[in-house]
């Protein structure tokens, strides 16, 4: 009697254990399923068929949730395997897939959460290009680098996790992710792609980290948002237009920045500036030349100096400067760039102060007012109106008046 009640005190306890380890383990996905949600409650048909790594066996939607089982272990996502299936609101990805290929989810508008699995290693271009609805995501730690507009047009996505295995933004990748208001770059990250946060008009700030070597073309562009940032010492490359229309932009700080927090300079060429609270400006001595945009759409600028070290005026340079009422450009000055004073409507006088026509273009004060002159030096007048480029613009010039 009394080894039978050990017996079952045992037997008991040992039920009761395995009771509470049943409790405390996930059912596994099984690595021939991919399961998701839709909006209308009917099968998402995907784009492409033979990009899984195996072959579709079925596809149903049963009880709320859809079903594709396929003949053996999923081990990819490939290339536009779910582009444009705007139904979709939810997927579920198996353990065994170890990269997302490009646009796979392209333009999935109601996709809300998507959890990527921890063996995926890379994301591929326009990998979730316009997901409207997805609010947040996090990229498992083997992921080394988001490809070119990956989350681009992602104009929900608030938050994102991007871990230390990264160590390059894609051109584009985070580009018109209108709402996001801020993110943390990792130390390994050493580049930002080209216009990588351009257009992320509710990002307030961002720390680049001592890591990054380059900032690309535009990668801040249309920023709106953002008050001030801090270039490390660690950056050797600052891409064209690289903060073109931050127009709450009021300093910069670290490498590169000027005295008064208002530009950045490298190797004497002032490649951005931040305009907001400032009506008038004199650019720094010892610069020699105006960058791509690098005034472009300050648009509280009534004037501006330029020292006599500027001997180049770049492409855009001014542009849209609406309030700019006139300009001097000084005898240093060689050369003026396309689009240079484009659309500066507000220009009352335009001062040329070399007595030789500096090389221009044929849309360096494209749609300026009709009636605002241009002074060159009395002696020159004619070598101006004859000059290439020039002399689309004969109508304008006049001489400087003593």
């Amino acid at each position: 009697m009394k080894k039978a009640l050990i017996f079952l005190c045992m037997a008991t306890a040992l039920l009761a254990s395995c009771s509470q380890k049943e409790e405390y383990l996930e059912p596994q996905q099984p690595n021939n399923v991919i399961y998701y949600t839709s909006s209308d409650g009917n099968v998402v048909t995907p784009y492409a068929m033979d990009v899984f790594g195996a072959n579709i066996v079925s596809n149903e939607y049963v009880d709320g949730q859809g079903i594709i089982t396929f003949d053996g272990a999923v081990t990819s996502l490939g290339d536009m395997c779910f582009f444009e299936c705007s139904s979709m609101t939810s997927i579920t990805i198996p353990n065994s897939v170890t990269s997302l290929g490009g646009a796979c989810f392209w333009y999935c508008i109601n996709l809300t959460s998507i959890t990527i699995p921890d063996g995926v290693t890379s994301l591929g271009d326009y990998c979730f290009y316009e997901c409207d609805s997805l609010k947040s995501i996090t990229i498992p730690d083997g992921v080394t680098s988001l490809g070119e507009e990956c989350f681009s047009w992602c104009s929900s996505l608030t938050s994102i996790k991007i871990p230390d295995s990264v160590t390059s933004l894609g051109e584009a990748c985070f580009s018109a992710c209108s709402s996001l208001t801020s993110i943390k770059i990792p130390n390994s990250v050493t580049s930002f792609g080209d216009y990588c946060f351009a257009n992320c008009i509710n990002l307030t700030s961002i720390t680049i980290p001592d890591s990054v070597t380059s900032l690309g073309d535009g990668c801040f562009s249309d920023c709106s948002s953002m008050t001030s940032i801090k270039i490390p010492d660690s950056v050797t490359s600052l891409g064209e237009a690289c903060f073109w229309y931050c127009t709450n932009l009021e300093s910069f700080y670290g490498k590169y920045a000027t005295p008064d927090g208002r530009a950045l300079v490298k190797d004497n060429v002032l490649v951005a500036f931040a305009p907001y609270g400032l009506t008038s400006y004199s650019i720094p001595d010892g610069v020699t030349s105006l960058g791509t945009y690098c005034f472009s759409v300050c648009r509280s600028l009534t004037s501006i100096t330029i020292p006599d070290s500027v001997t180049s005026l770049g492409f855009g340079c001014f542009s849209d400067c609406s309030s700019l009422k006139s300009i001097t450009i000084p005898d240093s000055v060689t050369s003026l760039g396309n689009y240079c004073f484009h659309n500066c409507r507000s220009l009352t006088s335009i001062t040329v102060m070399p007595a030789t026509p500096p090389t221009g273009s044929s849309s360096m004060f494209y749609r300026i007012n009709d009636d605002c002159p241009i002074y060159v030096p009395a002696g020159s007048v004619d070598a101006y109106k004859t000059a290439e480029y020039w002399s689309d613009y004969a109508y304008r010039i006049q001489a400087i008046s003593k």
